[in-house]
């Protein structure tokens, strides 16, 4: 962690439970020497599959746990694709800020 550029952080947006563990995988990467303001993108990810009867993850409560670390929030979806040329793009252009001199 302690050399990382950026991090990418998934969480599963039809499975409160993945949500949950976000939080403690971001303690473990600052216990192992994540840095300061390292960029981190946050993706709920499987959002094609939400539906009126689909347990979620509010998003709300995703933009807020996200603004409280500092992070982005990107809604994805593997399956589509949707949001995750944007999520790619902007990290890798939030790491390269982070990392040069």
């Amino acid at each position: 962690y302690a050399d990382a550029g950026g991090a990418i952080m998934v969480y599963d947006a039809t499975k409160p439970a993945t949500f949950s563990n976000l939080e403690a995988w971001w303690k473990e990467a600052t216990q192992f020497g994540a840095r300061d303001g390292l960029p981190v993108a946050v993706c709920a990810n499987k959002v094609d599959l939400i539906g009126p009867k689909t347990p979620t993850v509010p998003i709300e409560r995703a933009r807020q746990w996200c603004a409280m670390h500092g992070f982005k929030l990107y809604e994805t979806s593997a399956c589509t694709a949707q949001g995750v040329q944007q999520m790619f793009e902007e990290l890798f252009e939030d790491t390269y800020n982070f990392c040069k001199p």
